[in-house]
C-alpha cells in the first residue's frame, strides 16, 4: 500500500509547489519568459510534463499548474472574484481555513444537506436570529446541556409533551408558576383533574 500523503489529510492542504521546481535553464524541454518587471512565466514542452508556471516577481504572487494537473495558488494580496452564477464541485474534501472573520450573505435561500456526520464548534458566544417560524426535527436522540443557566421564554405559550415517560428533577429547589392557576389531569389531557388556584375541581 502507498505510504499516505500528510498533505491530503482534512486540514492539512496548503499549496503543493509554492516554490516550481523547474528544470535548469539548458534544459530544451523548457520554456522560460522573464519581463523587466521580474515576472517569470515557465512552460514545461515536455509531453510526459506539461507544468506551467505564472510568478510576479514584485510580490512573490505565485500560480501553477503541475504536471499531474494539480492547481496551486498563493497570493498575497486580497483576491476578489465576481460571478453571475457559480458551482463548485469536488470529488474529495473541502477545507476552508480563515485568518480572520467569514462572512455568508444570500439575498435567496440557503440550503445544507449533509449526508454523513456533522459537528459545529464555535469557541466564543454565539447568537442565532431567526426572524420567522423556526422548526427542528430529530429522528434519533436528542441532548442538550448547558454548563451555566439555561432558560427558555416564550410570549405566544408553550407546550411540552411527551410520547413516553417524562422526568422533572432539581437538586436544587423548584417553583412552579401559574397566573391562571396549574391544573393536574392524571389519566390524560381529556380526562377531567384539579386546578390548584380554584376552589372547586375542575
Amino acid at each position: 500500500m502507498a505510504a499516505k500523503d500528510p498533505a491530503r489529510d482534512k486540514g492539512a492542504r496548503g499549496g503543493y509547489q509554492r516554490t516550481p521546481e523547474v528544470a535548469q535553464e539548458n534544459d530544451p524541454y523548457w520554456t522560460r519568459y522573464v519581463y523587466d518587471s521580474g515576472t517569470s512565466m515557465i512552460m514545461s514542452r515536455d509531453p510526459k510534463d506539461p507544468s506551467q508556471y505564472f510568478i510576479q516577481g514584485a510580490t512573490g504572487a505565485y500560480m501553477g499548474i503541475a504536471k499531474n494537473g494539480e492547481l496551486s495558488a498563493e497570493f498575497p494580496g486580497e483576491s476578489r472574484f465576481a460571478f453571475d452564477g457559480m458551482t463548485v464541485t469536488s470529488r474529495e474534501n473541502i477545507d476552508l481555513a480563515s485568518g480572520g472573520h467569514v462572512t455568508v450573505k444570500t439575498v435567496g435561500g440557503l440550503e445544507a444537506q449533509i449526508s454523513g456526520e456533522g459537528q459545529i464548534t464555535i469557541a466564543g458566544a454565539t447568537t442565532i436570529n431567526i426572524l420567522d417560524n423556526a422548526a427542528i426535527a430529530v429522528k434519533g436522540n436528542a441532548t442538550l446541556s448547558v454548563d451555566g443557566k439555561a432558560a427558555i421564554s416564550s410570549k405566544g405559550g408553550m407546550d411540552l409533551r411527551s410520547g413516553g415517560n417524562m422526568t422533572i428533577g432539581a437538586t436544587g429547589g423548584m417553583n412552579i408558576q401559574a397566573g391562571g392557576g396549574i391544573k393536574f389531569q392524571p389519566k390524560g389531557a381529556s380526562a377531567p383533574g384539579y386546578t390548584i388556584g380554584e376552589l372547586e375541581p375542575s
